[in-house]
Order: C-alpha cells, then structure tokens, then sequence
C-alpha cells in the first residue's frame, strides 16, 4: 500500500509539473525573441520595456537568455554614456504584444469601462527586470537583474530573485559578461 501511493504521488507531482511547463508556452526549438515597446532617455538615464515571445519557463535559463540579449544589444560606450540603463521585460500575452503601445486601444476589448493600454495592467506580465548604473558616491558600477520567479506568484514575491555584481572596472566586466556569452 505504501508504495502504491508513493507511485500516485509521484505520478501526479510528475503530471503536474509537466502541465506548468506546457502552461508556459516555452518551446525550446524555438529561438527566444525581443520586441522593443518603449523607450525613453535623458542625457544620462535610458530606460527601455520589450515584449518577450517565446520566453523560458525556467528562472536560471530566463536569466541568461536576458543578459545575452543585454550584452549584444548594449555597447560598451552606450554603458559609458548613461548614468544607468534600465530594461524590463513582459512576457507575452493575449494583451501584451510585440505591437503594444501605451495609450491606444486594447484589440481585443481588455475592459468595457477603460480599453487604454497602461503598462500598469500588465504587472503579472513582467519577467525580468534589468539596470546598469553607475554609484555616483565611490564611482563603483553595479549591473542588476530582477526575475520575477513564476508566472503565477503572488506580487509581492516578485523580486526575490535579485542579483546584483559590482565592479569598478567597466571594461573588464563588459568583456567578461560578453565571454561568458559568447557574444562577438
């Protein structure tokens, strides 16, 4: 009898993982793509929100999928220029697409009484967040990666996974992020 429900409950733990990964929509076959949503810079502060398709279930993978991207797409002098960069990224979703613009219409109707797109209703949507910035006390740089754990969690376990480096040699670290990476 014992390990009668030990196989039941092996079997519906098994199931049940399957069904979440299969619930995400990851196909690992499938290249992970970007979509830029939103951008806005000062002389001295970017800040950046992309669209995710085809997005990892898994947080580890999720991460360096997005430092990948990060370290392809940022030059070392745009790191130079900007005081701190900042990206969040959204998973895919009925609403939030690769053509989201904040302040059209949703299409589908979102909701009857208020149909504006608002990067506010969307706050399940984030997957990672990512910042670059520069410590203006010490002159000691920092990168940052936030990754929202599970589609599904409550809210205010979002950033759990935080990871932060320093550094104060830029150069070096850019070109280890990109070795690690293997970006040319």
């Amino acid at each position: 009898m014992k390990k009668r429900t030990i196989l039941i409950l092996t079997i519906l733990a098994a199931g049940l993982l399957m069904w979440k990964w299969l619930a995400c929509g990851y196909n690992p076959d499938k290249p992970t793509e970007f979509y830029p949503i939103f951008s806005r810079q000062t002389k001295r502060v970017k800040y950046e929100a992309f669209v995710v398709s085809n997005a990892p279930c898994d947080t580890g993978e999720l991460r360096k999928v997005v430092e990948k991207y990060n370290f392809e797409t940022w030059s070392l002098d745009t790191l130079k220029k900007y005081k701190a960069l900042e990206r969040i990224f959204y998973k895919e979703t009925k609403y939030m697409t690769k053509d989201f613009r904040e302040g059209d219409e949703y299409n589908p109707i979102f909701d009857n009484w208020d149909n504006v797109k608002d990067f506010r209703n969307h706050a399940k949507d984030i997957l990672i967040q990512s910042r670059y910035y520069l410590d203006g006390i010490n002159g000691k740089k920092y990168y940052r990666i936030w990754i929202n754990g599970d589609y599904d969690d409550r809210m205010d376990d979002m950033y759990m996974n935080r990871i932060e480096e320093s550094f104060y040699d830029l150069g070096s670290f850019y070109r280890e992020k990109r070795k690690i990476y293997d970006t040319h």
